[in-house]
């Protein structure tokens, strides 16, 4: 059997806004980018289809069955499970960074008349 076209169905608008963005805030929406693009490499054609939530569409309510399974049971992988957002990041490695500096500025020899 051969396809021609693959249809990925989402009802999350702001999933698909994501990835249709220019910038990506967030791994998880470069891992799926990446991953649609992997599927351009096939001679097959791709396309991302937004379907209303709840309405009753057997594949999407079994989706959402599926996904709130998913979100009741524990997760697995590596720790931490919840992200880290952008700007403690970016706060936690300035923190970083200023503690390393301020501690080879302080062992630093010499450097009397700056310091």
């Amino acid at each position: 059997m051969q396809y021609t076209k693959v249809y990925i169905f989402c009802d999350r608008k702001a999933a698909i806004h994501a990835l249709s963005n220019s910038t990506i805030k967030f791994s998880l929406v470069s891992e799926c980018r990446e991953a649609m693009c992997d599927l351009q490499k096939f001679p097959i054609g791709t396309q991302l289809v937004w379907v209303p939530g709840h309405c009753n569409i057997a594949g999407n309510e079994e989706a959402d069955r599926l996904a709130r399974q998913g979100s009741s049971q524990l997760p697995i992988g590596p720790l931490p499970i919840l992200p880290i957002g952008p700007s403690r990041f970016r706060r936690e490695l300035s923190q970083q960074m200023q503690t390393k500096f301020q501690k080879f500025w302080n062992e630093a020899e010499g450097l009397r008349q700056s310091k």
